[in-house]
């Protein structure tokens, strides 16, 4: 999974479009409505810069890597870790930048994905 998003205080967001989507993880220990501790939350900013109601979105039971872009995502590393565990969870604890992550893919990123198999 790639989040490539803007972000702020833990969470995800894309920015630039019409309507902005935020995700981020529930607080530690959270559960949803199966008893899983394995989602996110998500909600979108739209007309009228009103928020939707928040949704709970499924992590896969087969995701192995989540690699989350957005600026200082990582000040929930744990709740991230926690609610997509047990998938390897990347995140940044302050402002990133396209050059980071293009380093990241470059040189990172293959021998993190040649783990995976």
């Amino acid at each position: 999974m790639i989040l490539a998003t803007h972000g702020n205080d833990g969470c995800a967001e894309t920015c630039y479009a019409s309507e902005i989507l935020r995700v981020w993880p529930p607080d530690a220990g959270a559960t949803d409505e199966k008893k899983s501790s394995r989602y996110l939350r998500v909600s979108v900013l739209g007309p009228g810069k009103k928020w939707s109601k928040e949704e709970n979105l499924p992590a896969n039971s087969h995701l192995q890597l989540a690699y989350i872009f957005a600026c200082d995502a990582g000040k929930k590393v744990r709740e991230w870790q926690e609610h997509l565990a047990p998938a390897q969870v990347i995140t940044y604890n302050r402002a990133s930048t396209v050059l980071d992550h293009a380093f990241w893919f470059a040189f990172t990123g293959p021998g993190e994905l040649n783990k995976l198999h």
